[in-house]
């Protein structure tokens, strides 16, 4: 509507129970309409629009049930980490449970908004409208204004809606101005150009322009051309050509650098490829609003990672290259271009010569994506499987092992606790239900991180730290026959004294599905005993002496 008419035209979300009835005033021209009402039907808001003469678009969430719990879930948490601000375990857990709804929060919304998802229906004029992306959206948006406001009279810039004259121009004296700074575009295609050599160019014959007009003349062109080309600075990648950086660009030409796009054949095709990775419709021609659409996702996916996610090497090669390429990126052309292609083992001349590998390409590019998503969760599972495997006996789900490990220790003799032995009994029996909470505050009180925060060497120590507790809070806790599950585990108590040394009793409780495994490892510290009885005794006693100290 802007480049047909001339006039832009602005929208405000507004976020309500019932359907606004408002009228656009000063700069804003419309409203898109978000409604949260679970008391409404679909009938209702199309009704609503029916009778509506404004530039308004209608927006029903028909799952605003769950996003209202959502949201006062996060309140409530929001309460209780303001009240409990000195406890400073309990406000990081609760944050962390905080941001994880925020997170589902955002997938509700911002996700499904233009997703053509069933939980969304948009309505203008009475009419139930299909938006599947955010092109069809800003398509929505045109009509409206064309329907609303169908009296605005046109009125364009030759110079701002237009990247060429027009034929009619072509005896202009800006001609060969024009024609001279696309060629420095041109030239631009295949390697960064400094601005620095653009204002030379002018300032030289046949020009010889006056610094002033040159200050006005190269921002002005960059900006009407600002779809073809790639700008940068120290600092890399600028996606958006805002007033200042235009600004700061006439004043330090130096600093600046602009790389146009070349971008056909093969690296068109990689280029929708990732589109088509991204669900985003594919593009016959590259330029910078579908760069930035592209590229925005890949870096938003990095900084939402984990810092887990971020840094372990519990993945592929492959995965571990393309983190690496995202987290560098400072041209997304190279990104796109050569990073990614190399992370992969592949290359643009390989793509060139088969096309078909560009699918087998693209595949190996969402499993290292899918993978470096899924470490995190990867983490969760080891670590109930750690517990189910070293405690259970058995492959059980998330509110089994956790009564499991309740139970075990109701009996415990909790006066005799130390400090990180009462911290890790208190977390067990926390009545947190949501299971990535609670084992996170279970590793806060065994490492003293959550696992959002593990190096690799973090979850090795967990294992172990976790090993150890229990081994010593089994110990300290009075059982009977009736406490223990006799077809799934095995308990041994163990008491050594010396002349010398005293070592207080122990309580080891093995499940039965590591038999096989004990009587392996049994069987080879056999194989390692020499033929004196006491020499082996004595040996195994003080090994056993060494491990249960």
């Amino acid at each position: 509507y802007s480049y047909e008419i001339g006039t832009p035209r602005f929208f405000e979300f507004k976020i309500s129970e019932y359907p606004i009835n408002a009228t656009p005033e000063g700069e804003i021209d419309g409203f898109v309409n978000l409604v949260f009402n679970s008391k409404l039907k679909v009938t209702d808001i199309k009704e609503a629009s029916t009778s509506q003469k404004e530039a308004i678009v209608y927006c029903f969430f028909k799952n605003s049930s769950e996003i209202k719990n959502l949201l006062f879930e996060i309140e409530k948490i929001e309460k209780v980490i303001e009240e409990n601000k000195e406890d400073k375990v309990a406000k990081r857990e609760l944050e962390n449970i905080s941001d994880s709804q925020k997170r589902l929060l955002n997938h509700y919304i911002i996700d499904s908004i233009y997703s053509n998802s069933n939980d969304v229906k948009w309505f203008f004029k009475g009419e139930e409208k299909k938006i599947a992306d955010k092109k069809d959206f800003n398509k929505l948006l045109s009509q409206v204004c064309s329907s609303i406001y169908d009296a605005t009279p046109v009125f364009k810039n030759e110079l701002v809606n237009k990247h060429k004259i027009s034929g009619s121009n072509k005896n202009s004296s800006f001609n060969r101005l024009w024609k001279t700074s696309e060629k420095f575009l041109e030239s631009a295609k295949s390697e960064q150009r400094s601005i620095s050599d653009f204002v030379e160019t002018l300032s030289k014959k046949p020009f010889k322009l006056k610094q002033g007009l040159i200050d006005f003349w190269i921002p002005t062109f960059l900006f009407i051309r600002r779809d073809d080309f790639a700008l940068f600075n120290e600092n890399g990648y600028i996606p958006t050509l805002s007033d200042e950086n235009l600004e700061l660009l006439a004043k330090y030409p130096q600093h600046y650098l602009v790389k146009t796009f070349d971008i056909e054949g093969v690296k068109l095709d990689i280029f929708n490829s990732y589109r088509s990775f991204l669900n985003q419709s594919k593009e016959p021609k590259f330029d910078n609003n579908s760069f930035i659409e592209t590229i925005k996702p890949f870096i938003v996916f990095y900084k939402q990672l984990p810092e887990y996610s971020k840094q372990t090497k519990r993945l592929s090669s492959a995965a571990i290259k393309i983190r690496q390429a995202i987290a560098t990126s400072k041209d997304p052309e190279e990104t796109f271009f050569e990073s990614f292609p190399n992370a992969l083992g592949v290359s643009l001349s390989s793509l060139q010569q088969d096309k078909t590998k560009l699918q087998s390409y693209t595949t190996s590019l969402q499993n290292a994506v899918r993978e470096l998503r899924t470490s995190y969760d990867s983490l969760i599972k080891r670590f109930e499987e750690f517990i189910c495997d070293e405690f259970v006996g058995k492959s059980v789900d998330f509110d089994h092992y956790k009564e499991d490990l309740q139970q075990r220790y109701t009996k415990l003799k909790k006066h005799l606790l130390l400090a990180n032995q009462k911290t890790f009994v208190q977390r067990i029996d926390s009545a947190l239900d949501d299971k990535k909470a609670w084992l996170n505050s279970i590793a806060q009180a065994v490492v003293g991180k959550t696992l959002e925060n593990f190096s690799d060497e973090d979850e090795i120590t967990l294992y172990e730290k976790f090993k150890s507790i229990i081994l010593e809070l089994d110990s300290l806790t009075n059982i009977s026959k009736a406490d223990i599950d006799e077809n799934n585990e095995e308990v041994i108590g163990v008491k050594i004294d010396t002349f010398f040394s005293h070592i207080n009793p122990k309580i080891v409780r093995v499940p039965k599905k590591k038999a096989e495994e004990i009587e392996q490892l049994k069987t080879a510290l056999k194989k390692k005993l020499g033929s004196d009885k006491t020499s082996n005794i004595a040996a195994v006693l003080n090994l056993l002496k060494e491990l249960l100290q």
